[in-house]
């Protein structure tokens, strides 16, 4: 079973925040941009727009709530590349989307999925984009907020993309003590 602290969290998706009685948490991006993790060098509107709408495709078919006519042609292999995914790794979706914050550390993010792959359960966020080690911290930051029957959870990004295909990324917690660092640095600039 999977344990995370949610209640009387809130979140606002247009500014992306997230607020528990009255104060806000501080998010998982937030910790890496403050610490210069994060790198816009290559942001773009249009890159995350298209990022967003691939992202949504594959929530909608995961819920089984999919229009198949409403899907762009650009954007289909890259669900084809989640459904490969799913398919070959035997993925058992428990969860989507699901909003969490450290109880102890006052921060928060959203996992895109908590599954279990072959009775391992894993925390699984999908990028469309490149690969950044950011990600990493990214996952281990979210590995800190969850649990299964009191254990940690495996961590995967799963990188779909253009050509129909997927690539996983399985992170372990080596880095930790990075993911740590960044806590510490927005505590400091809090102060």
């Amino acid at each position: 079973m999977w344990e995370y602290s949610a209640d009387g969290m809130t979140y606002d998706d247009k500014t992306h925040t997230y607020m528990l009685g009255g104060g806000n948490l501080t998010s998982v991006t937030t910790l890496l941009q403050e610490s210069g993790i994060i790198n816009n060098k290559f942001y773009t509107e249009a890159g995350a727009a298209n990022g967003s709408r691939r992202h949504k495709l594959t929530e909608l078919y995961d819920q089984q709530n999919l229009n198949w006519g409403t899907i762009g042609e650009a954007d289909l292999p890259y669900l084809e590349g989640w459904m490969k995914f799913r398919e070959e790794r035997k993925v058992d979706i428990m969860e989507i989307e699901v909003g969490a914050y450290h109880p102890l550390l006052n921060f928060a993010g959203r996992a895109d999925r908590l599954a279990l792959i072959n009775g391992e359960p894993f925390i699984i966020d999908i990028k469309t984009g490149a690969f950044s080690k950011a990600s990493e911290l990214q996952m281990i930051l979210y590995g800190m907020m969850f649990t299964y029957n009191g254990q940690r959870p495996n961590l995967m990004l799963v990188h779909i993309n253009n050509k129909g295909t997927y690539k996983p990324n399985q992170v372990t917690f080596k880095d930790e003590r990075f993911a740590m660092a960044c806590i510490r640095v927005n505590q400091f600039k809090q102060r």
